[in-house]
């Protein structure tokens, strides 16, 4: 195990005396790949003035870096297979740390053991889980576009049907971002064999986390039915569940 890497784990099992510390809003998005958990989090995060932190981009600017972990987690990453519990859950634990006042975790946790080393050093206190069709998120993966630069998405997909109506979510300029006129390119692992592979290994791994934050009372299922469009609603299920 390199220097590095060892030094990331041993953080997940230092003291925990930073935990009674936390408030304010500690949100977590669950759902599988492409329902929108990031697009969602950028927005909810704003309004709740709480960063997010996504441990999916932590683990690409380590990649893009190519650093000793990125080395180690890219082939991993652009099969579609989750990267080691070990390795991400001190990705999220060190950036938890530095938000005491709260956040929202996207991407984290994705099993029952990533769940359950969050609840020790910073539980949430609101779970939100996305829904959408397997066939709608196959298309929408497929059809995501995202900013080389800095990370930004979009999506080329136009669906209406089993009544979810989306439309696409495109840039000003066609091929660049709105935001850093960044070049939009296809990320390596949205084809269609490595998304099917991935949402397999979320039916048998993620899902159960439903059922974990169930039965401790912190689960909030919401169905997406227009893409960005429920944000709003989002919002008021969100306030409901915070206040009840």
């Amino acid at each position: 195990m390199t220097s590095r890497v060892g030094k990331l784990i041993r953080t997940i099992r230092a003291p925990r005396s930073f935990c009674s510390s936390q408030s304010g809003f500690r949100a977590v998005f669950l759902g599988a790949p492409g329902v929108g958990k990031g697009t969602f989090a950028s927005r909810i995060g704003p309004h709740y003035n709480v960063p997010i932190l996504s441990t999916g981009d932590m683990i690409r600017s380590e990649i893009r870096q190519k650093s000793e972990i990125g080395l180690q987690v890219k082939a991993i990453s652009e099969r579609g297979d989750l990267v080691p519990d070990e390795i991400v859950t001190a990705m999220a634990k060190a950036q938890t740390e530095k938000s005491l006042d709260g956040w929202i975790l996207d991407g984290f946790p994705r099993t029952i053991t990533q769940a359950e080393a969050l609840q020790t050093f910073a539980p949430p206190n609101l779970v939100i889980n996305l829904n959408l069709p397997e066939d709608i998120l196959l298309e929408k993966i497929i059809s995501r576009r995202v900013c080389k630069s800095c990370g930004e998405n979009y999506n080329l997909a136009d669906i209406n049907r089993s009544g979810i109506v989306m439309g696409p979510l495109l840039p000003k300029k066609d091929g660049f971002c709105d935001k850093c006129d960044g070049e939009l390119i296809q990320r390596s692992d949205d084809t269609e064999d490595v998304v099917r592979n991935r949402l397999t290994i979320y039916n048998e791994q993620t899902v159960p986390l439903i059922n974990f934050y169930q039965n401790i009372g912190k689960l909030l299922d919401f169905q997406i039915k227009t893409g960005v469009k429920d944000l709003q609603r989002l919002i008021d299920s969100i306030d409901s569940a915070r206040a009840s």
